[in-house]
């Protein structure tokens, strides 16, 4: 299990557990002196995902494998998610890559993709076109692919489906 934590000792940060004192340590390579907050997790097949780190190490997406080497930063995009919020903001699709609302400067939040990997984290689907946001949201798996809705200006809210490629996301 994985939880967000901080002492005096080690500041804040990610860390994994087993349910015993000798199975429980930080895996967050961020300094004692230094903040590491996600605003939210997210566990695929393969990673656990991070919304949202503000770190030296990097800010943005992050990715873990469980383990301090493999806990690291994949790519300067702000997920728009709140662990505490109503609308899920994240999916995971049937090949195990993330599903996310997303935004990188200039751009407002749509939708995204990765696979865990900088080269692999890419925009999807740029539903509203420029700084405006489609703001993604209430993902929801159904079959191979996941349908959402979005805000395109159209309507308040549309009813979207995407099997994770900018053809195959459709109203």
């Amino acid at each position: 299990d994985f939880f967000l934590a901080r002492t005096e000792a080690q500041g804040s940060g990610l860390w994994r557990t087993d349910g015993t004192a000798k199975g429980t340590y930080k895996i967050s390579p961020n300094p004692p002196t230094e903040g590491f907050a996600p605003n939210a997790l997210h566990a695929t097949p393969s990673f656990l995902y991070l919304c949202n780190v503000s770190s030296p190490s990097g800010d943005g997406l992050w990715r873990s494998d469980g383990t301090l080497a493999g806990t690291q930063c994949v790519a300067p995009v702000t997920c728009s998610q709140n662990t505490f919020g109503k609308l899920r903001r994240l999916a995971t699709l049937p090949d195990g890559d993330l599903l996310f609302a997303g935004a990188v400067a200039g751009s407002g939040a749509e939708l995204w993709r990765s696979d865990g990997t900088l080269g692999g984290t890419v925009q999807v689907a740029d539903l509203v076109a420029g700084p405006g946001d489609s703001s993604p949201a209430s993902f929801a798996p159904v079959g191979d692919d996941v349908v959402f809705v979005a805000n395109t200006g159209l309507q308040a809210r549309e009813l979207w489906r995407t099997d994770g490629t900018a053809p195959g996301t459709v109203p």
